[in-house]
């Protein structure tokens, strides 16, 4: 017994029982006859002796985990949680792609939004939606931390539809996230709402800065992606155009939300825009001429910007259709030499009652912050 009793490391209470057993069961069987020597010890007893003690501790044990399994709750059983995963998923463009692994913004970071991204990226899908919804409270109009929290939840629920979107964050972050309110509120009615079929809509968030190389490379991800089935942007022309041709060779939907280039009308079936130039035009020029009396308009435009230089061209024809003029004052507002107090001069002098202005606002910012 106390060579069993140290090999399983047991201590003296814990073999009371067990020895009290075989006693008394020795005691039954034994002969009547007082004899101090050792009992023969065989191969048949100690098998028998190690078969009892492991089938007493056994009882002991699996009665302890009975008892606090009861006792912990006398009216359930004991169900583990089902812990559904976000399925991993990454794009080859580095930074430039994410569906929740990664942060884009970063002028929104705060370490609830990180720890929620960092369980995207990790597959806890409820770690995410937990982490997303404690930022939110403090920061609603943060559109990726809700596109994220609706990306989560979709990929939770398992069945899902998916988009893209490409907005310009590394070179304007302000006009990238107004375009991503947009399609983050779309997103979160439409998900709130039963999704589309009984299906979660998914949004595939991506950084081109508005250059027509990234842009294109962009497009040919989201082509190549085959589980996407449309891409609202770009946003500037350079950055539209050059990538509506990839999504036109792959036959993918695109939508520009803000492109005024007029070539993305007429490229294809699967390329559209909802900047209407033409009655954007009309509309202000009727204003200038009818309600702010406005007939001698200087036009400063930048014209290295085909959206803006779309514009101010059609502006420029209704003006003259309606038989009225253009001041002729020079006003190019990529010209780096622009004295903006001479230019006003000018056009006060030539007796300019009215001013257009189309800015293609980074490189305007950039090039008077001197």
């Amino acid at each position: 017994m106390k060579r069993v009793q140290q090999a399983l490391g047991l201590r003296d209470e814990d073999i009371a029982l067990i020895q009290a057993t075989l006693i008394a069961k020795h005691s039954l069987t034994a002969p009547p006859v007082v004899d101090n020597s050792p009992p023969p010890q065989n191969s048949n007893f100690l098998n028998y002796l190690i078969a009892c003690i492991v089938g007493v501790i056994g009882v002991v044990i699996g009665g302890r985990i009975v008892y606090f399994i009861r006792t912990g709750d006398k009216s359930q059983p004991v169900v583990q949680p089902i812990v559904k995963s976000c399925a991993k998923e990454t794009y080859s463009l580095g930074d430039r792609i994410s569906l929740g692994e990664k942060t884009l913004l970063k002028q929104d970071t705060n370490p609830d939004k990180e720890a929620g991204v960092k369980a995207f990226l990790e597959g806890d899908c409820q770690s995410a939606i937990n982490s997303l919804n404690s930022y939110r409270k403090a920061n609603l109009s943060d559109p990726e931390a809700l596109i994220y929290l609706n990306n989560a939840k979709a990929r939770q629920k398992g069945e899902r539809l998916k988009i893209g979107v490409s907005v310009p964050i590394g070179t304007n972050p302000n006009v990238s996230k107004e375009m991503l309110r947009g399609v983050a509120q779309a997103q979160d009615e439409v998900n709130n709402s039963g999704g589309i079929n009984g299906k979660a809509l998914e949004v595939a968030i991506a950084n081109d800065d508005n250059n027509s190389s990234q842009a294109q490379n962009i497009a040919k991800q989201f082509v190549n992606d085959q589980t996407i089935l449309a891409v609202v942007g770009h946003n500037a022309s350079e950055a539209a155009v050059p990538a509506a041709f990839e999504y036109k060779n792959g036959k993918l939907v695109m939508l520009s939300p803000t492109s005024f280039d007029q070539r993305l009308s007429s490229l294809s079936n699967y390329i559209f825009r909802t900047v209407n130039t033409n009655n954007l035009a009309k509309s202000l020029s009727d204003y200038r001429i009818k309600t702010a009396a406005q007939t001698n308009i200087v036009i400063c435009v930048d014209p290295e910007s085909p959206d803006n230089k779309w514009f101010a061209d059609e502006f420029t024809k209704v003006i003259e259709q309606a038989n009225y003029k253009i001041n002729p004052t020079p006003c190019n507002l990529s010209d780096s030499t622009l004295y903006p107090n001479a230019m006003i001069s000018q056009a006060i002098s030539s007796q300019a009652n009215g001013l257009l202005l189309a800015p293609y606002i980074l490189e305007f910012r950039l090039s008077h912050a001197k």
